[in-house]
């Protein structure tokens, strides 16, 4: 009995210390691992404790627009940094080459004003030959190269002045003077001033129209009681002979009888409806502008005597190069 019993702690023995060991390994099995970390302390710098792991520590960008940032500071990357401004261009004028000037830590073109204008005037007598000056013409002078004009009248002795004209100190005033009165011829003129020539004296006769004048006697014919139509070519070339390029989208300004201002077609052709003509003789002017053009002018004495088509000579336009050109 006693031996049976003895094999019985034995075998006993043995289950009870094979028990033992599967029960430690399904114990260390399923314990979890010791946390790496339980406070930031336990990390290394730049690391945080989370969830008892250590992980890097991410922060929020800085900012995201140059407008989180404190002045003198640009947001370049989340990152506010010192805005790095260039040395100025200039500091004083000497700094500058010539013909410029320093004007903000910038070298500018220096802009020298023009000097201002002169003051002009062109004065004369309009006349009725072999009778004496003439009372109340009306004188118009309009600006070849502006829409500037002026206007008087004559007085008792014929005598007139158009003062107070603006003469450029380093060019030249372009200009058409007409001269009208009711039962008379109109006429007109061009003249220039400029500052070795600030006046000038123009002398103009009219004649009267009737009697003598075409209408075949009786009284003198109203003023501008007919209309007509104008109409004329603005052209460019290599010479004034040569083959013809309309210039199209010109500006077209009727100087006289009346201004207006119309533009060219395609074809360069521009015309002036219902204009305002004396019966039987009439000056027309009209001047031409285009970009890259000089100025075009052409003025004719026409015979209105049938006047439903007033057709002028072409305007001949050169290309820019300066200056006025007179036809």
């Amino acid at each position: 009995m006693a031996n049976k019993n003895k094999g019985l702690i034995v075998v006993g023995g043995v289950g009870v210390a094979l028990g033992l060991a599967w029960l430690l390994t399904r114990s260390a099995e399923a314990a979890p691992p010791l946390p790496e970390c339980e406070i930031d302390a336990d990390c290394p710098a730049g690391y945080e404790c989370r969830n008892g792991v250590c992980t890097p520590i991410v922060l929020p960008p800085e900012c995201y627009t140059d407008a989180d940032c404190p002045a003198g500071y640009e947001c370049i990357g989340g990152v506010c940094v010192p805005i790095v401004v260039p040395p100025p261009e200039c500091y004083t004028d000497a700094d500058c080459p010539a013909g410029y000037e320093c004007i903000g830590g910038v070298c500018v073109p220096i802009v020298v004003p023009p000097p201002p204008p002169i003051g002009g005037y062109i004065d004369g007598r309009v006349y009725e030959s072999g009778v004496g000056g003439l009372e109340g013409v009306h004188i118009v002078a309009n600006d070849m190269q502006s829409d500037m004009s002026w206007e008087v009248w004559s007085d008792a002795d014929g005598d007139y002045l158009i003062d107070d004209l603006p003469v450029p100190a380093d060019g030249s005033l372009y200009l058409q003077i007409s001269y009208n009165k009711d039962g008379y011829t109109s006429a007109s003129i061009t003249t220039t001033l400029n500052a070795t020539h600030t006046h000038r004296t123009k002398n103009v006769a009219l004649s009267p129209i009737g009697g003598d004048g075409g209408n075949g006697g009786g009284e003198p014919i109203a003023y501008r009681d007919i209309t007509g139509l104008v109409h004329g070519l603005a052209f460019q070339s290599a010479d004034e002979v040569g083959p013809t390029v309309p210039v199209a989208d010109a500006e077209v300004t009727l100087i006289f009888p009346e201004r207006r201002i119309t533009t060219t077609g395609r074809d360069g052709i521009y015309t002036f409806n219902a204009v305002p003509l004396y019966r039987h003789r009439e000056m027309v002017m009209v001047k031409a502008t285009a970009e890259g053009y000089q100025i075009g002018t052409v003025g004719d004495l026409i015979e209105t005597s049938s006047p439903e088509v007033v057709e002028l000579r072409p305007i001949y336009m050169k290309v820019e190069v300066g200056g006025i050109h007179w036809v």
